[in-house]
């Protein structure tokens, strides 16, 4: 029968599922592939996202953000100069306040910037007097922040404050003029602007006064109790403690180094690659593998902590290995840093 009945496929009358069409059929296909899309970009920013600076606490890392990134889609997004920092957070030490800065340094639970003006900004445990000291002036043009205390740089003079217990907040002359300045554990090292190391705080593994008197710098790393420098023939000499081997800088024929950085008990240092390999080399203590830096590549800084240790490469990725219990050295997903433990 045409109308009405039963029919081959059933009673035609009766409720039947509507029919899909095609744009039905097409959504979840076209909602996967979006989803894939949208992973895939945020990867891609991922590895766009680039740094200018890195600095090493104790248990935590800060970096200064080179270029304006979003971290995947609908993540946070930072602009060029702000501060990103990951790690132990006990006393916020990995808070940054918002804004652009032109430097970053971590000290053992404190962190302190450089504003565009050259006024410093600290965060981090209040009790260290890094926080509560800070100065309230304009014009630095550099900072470093080590146990307790920290020091800023401006037009060659510097002006220290924090933890004094053994004068490692106190230069020795006011009228020296320098050039680059470090601070460590409990001493404080600096290059004057004849290239003469002077060091002061505490000494009790020759921290302060085992340097080289007549040999000129133009670098100088503050450890805990260890002290390295970069002369300026790019050899590096280190004096101080060296039970855990971090004053056995690497030396010989065709090793030249562009920088320098001394750790809680390693040192770390990034070859010249205009005259050698472009690598990064460790030494010292490797406890949890700060010492054992597995990247390769055209590296232009790097910082030893505690027992981690970062480098930043010359395409602005930041690089980390060593101790990661805090996630100093991985960072998140967020922060887009790739690290290596152990």
């Amino acid at each position: 029968m045409l109308n009405g009945g039963n029919s081959l496929y059933g009673n035609n009358n009766a409720q039947q599922p509507p029919r899909k069409s095609l744009a039905m059929i097409m959504k979840p296909a076209v909602r996967i592939v979006l989803n894939l899309l949208v992973s895939l970009a945020a990867v891609l920013q991922a590895s766009e996202d680039s740094w200018s600076q890195v600095s090493t606490g104790a248990k935590h890392t800060c970096a200064r953000v080179a270029s304006n990134h979003c971290h995947g889609a609908g993540g946070a997004c930072s602009s060029r100069g702000a501060i990103e920092c990951f790690g132990d957070d006990k006393f916020g030490q990995s808070s940054p306040p918002p804004g652009s800065f032109a430097k970053v340094s971590c000290g053992r639970d404190t962190t302190c910037a450089l504003r565009k003006d050259g006024a410093v900004a600290c965060w981090g445990n209040p009790e260290s007097g890094v926080v509560t000291g800070q100065p309230h002036a304009y014009g630095f043009d550099a900072i470093t922040v080590g146990g307790a205390h920290a020091c800023g740089l401006k037009k060659g003079r510097l002006t220290c404050w924090g933890d004094n217990e053994y004068g490692q907040a106190s230069p020795p002359d006011a009228d020296m003029a320098f050039l680059d300045v470090s601070a460590g554990t409990h001493h404080t090292c600096g290059v004057q602007r004849n290239g003469y190391v002077v060091c002061w705080g505490h000494d009790g593994e020759k921290e302060s006064s085992g340097y080289p008197p007549t040999q000129r710098f133009v670098q100088v790393s503050a450890g805990n109790g260890h002290s390295c420098g970069l002369t300026n023939q790019h050899q590096l000499v280190c004096w101080g403690r060296n039970v855990e081997g971090q004053t056995s800088s690497p030396s010989g024929k065709g090793l030249f180094f562009s920088s320098v950085s001394c750790g809680h008990r390693h040192s770390c240092a990034v070859r010249d690659a205009s005259r050698s390999a472009d690598a990064v080399v460790c030494w010292g203590s490797n406890y949890a593998g700060e010492s054992r830096a597995r990247f390769r590549g055209l590296f232009v800084s790097v910082a030893a902590g505690a027992q981690h240790s970062c480098g930043l490469t010359a395409a602005g990725d930041v690089r980390c290995w060593g101790d990661n219990r805090y996630g100093q050295s991985l960072g998140t997903v967020r922060t887009g840093i790739r690290g290596v433990l152990g």
